[in-house]
């Protein structure tokens, strides 16, 4: 297994699991299929973006997972994690939210914003001390103190 940042070859890898239906539906800005032309362009721009942060999942020269973290503001990204419908590693999860963390910097905020009936993703940001601030948004402030420990592998 390779967590790596996302590149060029990965387009085709990503848009097939994003535009999976099971993957869609679990959209809050838009569940509807991308045209692939759409998609390159997206893509493209977001790998762009040296503010955003991509990163990739791969087993056996196939991507898993992927992971963005899009820039909002100074010190505060938005998470959308999505997965190959085929992959079923949950134990995965810990690990690329490990990364991620490894990768920000001290008091760095993460937000993720959820659908209320995702139970499964809820309990899974839950777990990573992930605080739900208002309907379908949950966060994290990132604290490398030995008291205030975030990200430890669950």
């Amino acid at each position: 297994m390779i967590i790596r940042k996302a590149n060029l070859k990965d387009a085709e890898w990503i848009f097939n699991i994003r535009n999976n239906e099971s993957i869609r539906k679990l959209s809050i800005k838009d569940q509807n299929e991308i045209p692939l032309e759409k998609h390159i362009l997206w893509f493209n721009k977001k790998l762009e973006n040296k503010k955003d942060l991509f990163l990739v999942i791969e087993e056996n020269n196939n991507i898993e997972w992927y992971c963005r973290l899009d820039y909002l503001e100074e010190k505060k990204y938005l998470i959308s994690i999505a997965i190959n419908p085929n992959t079923l590693w949950k134990w995965l999860w810990s690990k690329l939210l490990n990364e991620i963390i490894k990768i920000l910097n001290t008091w760095d905020m993460i937000i993720a914003e959820i659908l209320e009936w995702n139970s499964i993703s809820q309990n899974f940001f839950k777990k990573f001390w992930f605080v739900e601030k208002q309907k379908w948004i949950y966060e994290l402030i990132i604290n490398r103190s030995e008291e205030h420990r975030v990200g430890k592998e669950c």
